[in-house]
């Protein structure tokens, strides 16, 4: 007589990872952490943190820059070809000229701009998940059909901030050897001397290796938690972008 197996037991669920090992799994298998979001409960962690690291770098990130010379240097001379133009433009007399470029230097210290750039930084990691987790949410579910949270968004938000923060890190450097604070890890950085009113110049720029990078990551985040492919979600994450990116060009072209 053959004897009767007992029924298998269903495998148990994997136990959740730690919040220091989901952002690591951001870099290395972002799939994996965005599928425990889609799995597990909420868990605020996974924006908080990495806005508090990311705010932590923002403020690092203007302390250093705005203490080089070089990159205050290139800030007074922009300000004072500004000034040139309104003096041959008639907008201002060319007495008050200097005078104008003495209270902008004040007024461009490097104190003041750090105070003011860490608060700008602030702002702006707070508002950006949020304002991300918006995108991803209509995303899901007007483009995707599924039942999405705000909060799980938020999530994903959080966790894809990780690239940008290396990014953030990245872009010091840059910034330091170069003095300008439009450059960061794009094909602009081969140009032998980087001219912002360059209109080459200012599209070569646009193409950033970390942008890129977090945008392809938070498409991953979008697909795994709203249950599509990571193309079908690119496909709207990068062109969003792009039309986002050549508008700000075209502003500072037309400046």
């Amino acid at each position: 007589m053959n004897e009767v197996q007992p029924p298998s037991l269903p495998d148990s669920a994997p136990e959740p990872s730690s919040l220091g090992a989901r952002l690591f799994n951001v870099y290395v298998a972002p799939g994996d952490a965005f599928d425990e979001v889609r799995a597990a409960a909420r868990d605020n962690g996974n924006w908080v943190l990495p806005m508090i690291l990311s705010a932590i770098m923002s403020v690092v990130f203007c302390f250093v820059v705005f203490s080089q010379g070089n990159v205050m240097r290139n800030f007074h001379d922009a300000q004072k070809r500004e000034i040139r133009k309104m003096v041959d433009a008639g907008k201002l007399p060319a007495a008050k000229a200097d005078e104008v470029v003495e209270m902008s230097r004040k007024w461009m210290s490097p104190g003041l701009m750090t105070a003011m750039g860490s608060v700008g930084a602030l702002f702006t990691c707070v508002v950006m998940v949020f304002l991300v987790a918006l995108v991803l949410m209509l995303l899901g579910r007007y483009a995707f059909g599924a039942d999405v949270q705000f909060m799980k968004m938020a999530e994903v938000a959080g966790l894809a901030s990780m690239i940008m923060l290396v990014g953030s890190v990245a872009k010091m450097f840059v910034v330091v050897a170069t003095g300008r604070m439009e450059l960061g890890l794009s094909p602009a950085l081969l140009v032998g001397e980087f001219d912002p009113a360059n209109h080459t110049h200012i599209l070569l720029n646009i193409p950033d290796v970390t942008m890129l990078w977090y945008l392809g990551v938070l498409s991953l985040g979008l697909a795994r938690v709203s249950g599509t492919t990571w193309l079908k979600a690119a496909l709207w994450i990068y062109p969003i972008w792009l039309v986002l990116a050549g508008s700000a060009a075209a502003l500072q072209l037309l400046r």
